[in-house]
């Protein structure tokens, strides 16, 4: 690999390599499945566990236990409905109803489907909470979240009845008739009586070299995701109701280094930039998750400019700087360790290792061990993912070894750690490993003729292409396949937008992550319309609890949504995915991509139990 940076001593390689492995080691910012491989993909420490009688305790208040109930929102006479709770044999019951805002409210029921069944619309009248149908957590933003006001959209459609607004996305919020009369004005910082300023920091590091040399084919051209980002809010003014607003974006080239900034260093310059961003005029800041940098998107708060890049925090952590942080960008850290450690008691633990390339592993029943970056907040969350499995089914991992985030170590280590692995008869290693480390722990494993089977995450189809084959083709992961970019939501939306034209995140000049600008923008438009003329990130973040979920058919590679009061992170989904050596990626075309399991089933953290087993095999690698 260092043939690859010519110009650069080795020294220098591991140094840049080092400093930029340490950064995504600090960081808490996995993505979606193929977003960027360059990207760590860790789990967090929940705050709270999600159990099988309701979605409550994995995202906090605003959802309801199996019998349903209240939960308390911010507002006048505010009381959120819960979806309905999942019983013990994974029917769900009855969700909580929504409070009317006056004794004279009016109150309309949804249609149950789902999670459970809808909560209660509310009257409009002294801030009473919206209705929240199809099984979602309602918040208080009256009317203007509403499944039932009445009247005609911009975009045309008749509203009430659990209308959506447009039909080009399956997040789609409520209709919302269109909007005559005073707004209001500048009702809070980066908004006036007709714009609504979003800012866009330029990353900019010293490692950026390194780190686009490391990533290859798949790193991000940030011109062309801002050129995309600009044709999606074009479109998406026109379509969302947003009260005699537009949106505009204002993109900046920052001081801080990202970088540094994650490692606890230059955090002046990051301060320095969260003023600009307010300064500029900034409501919302919708800088891509890997430049934003943890530090930037606190200091975003700190000014009062909300943030959507803060992909896989934890809850505390939402909970702590809201209502300004946001996103959509894989699942929280909340709920993915829960989603892991169902895998490994329900489709796992107690079979043989099936999937092994060793045929004596094959008729072995499963032994684990888990390999992981040596951090305080990953030992943390290794300790809480082992007692996750202990108590769901006993297991108690063979071996566990933490790895030093130091490249110049990579080499060693993962030799070290493959003989322990060997030696404490481990037949299935959990990798919640950073997506460097296997390009050397797999060759030490082959070298050593050892071939486990490997549960780890989906980094894409390009960084896996750069593993020992002979090994990761005995890999399982959480993920989705890849698919022809040209069937996703995010590109026909983006036909719609720009007829006759492909996004600029296109093949050659740039990978296809256009949807990572779809589904943020996406998210802050929603709650745009929700939180009605008097925007203020109050009323934003109840317009965003009052959101409906996903309708349940179409495009599931943002995953599943689910609001609800204290739902920063809506997503709540996952699939899981094989790795096929001998198949040719469709995100590529070049040899090796994921495949999917079970299927292709979507499974959702309200309902573990969808996943099947105790006992039963996964269905992957057409076994």
């Amino acid at each position: 690999m260092k043939d690859d940076l010519p110009g650069v001593s080795q020294t220098e390689f591991e140094a840049m390599l080092r400093r930029y492995v340490a950064k995504i080691g600090a960081r808490y910012a996995p993505v979606l499945a193929v977003l960027l491989v360059i990207v760590l993909i860790l789990i967090l420490v929940p705050t709270t566990q999600p159990t099988s009688n309701g979605f409550g305790a994995a995202v906090g208040a605003g959802y309801g236990s199996t019998a349903g109930g209240y939960a308390a929102g911010a507002g006048a006479g505010a009381r959120a409905g819960g979806p309905g709770g999942l019983g013990a044999d994974g029917v769900s019951s009855a969700g909580g109803g929504g409070a009317d805002g006056a004794p004279s409210g009016t109150v309309t029921s949804g249609t149950a489907s789902g999670l459970g069944a809808p909560g209660n619309a509310g009257d409009a009248a002294n801030g009473a909470d919206g209705g929240n149908g199809l099984a979602s957590g309602g918040g208080a933003s009256g009317a203007f979240g509403s499944a039932t006001a009445a009247g005609v959209s911009k975009t045309g459609v008749t509203c009430g009845g659990g209308a959506r607004q447009f039909g080009w996305s399956i997040h789609a919020p409520y209709c919302q008739p269109a909007f005559s009369g005073d707004n209001g004005g500048a009702t809070a910082q980066g908004v006036t009586g007709s714009t609504i300023t979003l800012t866009y920091r330029i990353p900019d590091s010293a490692e950026d070299s390194a780190i686009a040399a490391l990533s290859g084919t798949a790193n991000v051209s940030e011109p062309a995701m801002i050129t995309d980002m600009q044709t999606y809010i074009n479109f998406f003014n026109k379509e969302f109701e947003l009260y005699g607003r537009h949106v505009i974006l204002k993109a900046f080239k920052g001081q801080g280094d990202y970088i540094e900034e994650d490692q606890g260093q230059d955090l002046g310059a990051a301060q320095a930039d969260a003023v600009s961003a307010k300064d500029m005029g900034g409501f919302g800041d919708v800088t891509f998750a890997l430049g934003a940098s943890q530090p930037y998107e606190q200091d975003l708060a700190t000014e009062h400019v909300m943030s959507f890049s803060a992909a896989a925090q934890p809850q505390s952590w939402f909970e702590q700087y809201a209502p300004y942080e946001y996103s959509v960008q894989g699942p929280s850290g909340t709920v993915s360790v829960s989603d892991s450690a169902a895998v490994v008691c329900r489709r796992m633990a107690g079979m043989d290792a099936i999937f092994s390339s060793d045929t004596l592993y094959q008729h072995t029943k499963r032994v684990f061990g888990i390999i992981y970056p040596e951090n305080p907040s990953y030992s943390q969350e290794v300790q809480q993912y082992e007692s996750q499995i202990m108590a769901g089914c006993g297991l108690k991992p063979a071996k566990v070894i933490a790895y030093a985030i130091n490249v110049a170590q990579y080499g060693n280590e993962a030799t070290s750690a493959v003989a322990l692995m060997e030696a404490a008869h481990v037949t299935t290693i959990l990798c919640a490993c950073d997506p460097i480390f296997p390009i050397l722990l797999t060759p030490a494993a082959s070298a050593q003729s050892y071939y486990p089977e490997w549960f780890a995450a989906d980094f894409g189809d390009p960084v896996s292409q750069d593993y020992t084959q002979s090994e990761w083709g005995n890999s399982i992961a959480g993920g989705l396949p890849s698919e022809e970019s040209a069937t996703s939501e995010a590109y026909k939306a983006y036909e719609l937008a720009n007829p006759g034209h492909q996004p600029a995140e296109e093949p050659p000049t740039s990978p296809p992550y256009f949807y990572v600008p779809y589904y943020t923008l996406l998210q802050v438009f929603e709650a745009l319309q929700a939180a009605g003329p008097d925007l203020t990130p109050y009323t934003f973040e109840q317009g965003m609890f009052s959101l409906p979920p996903s309708l349940p058919n179409g495009d599931m590679s943002a995953g599943h949504w689910v609001f609800g009061t204290d739902v920063f992170d809506p997503v709540v989904s996952f699939g899981l995915v094989w790795w096929n050596q001998n198949a040719t990626s469709t995100f590529d075309n070049k040899k090796g991509t994921y495949q999917a399991c079970n299927g292709g089933q979507i499974y959702l953290v309200t309902d573990l139990a969808a996943l099947g087993g105790p006992g039963q095999q996964l269905d992957c690698f057409g076994k």
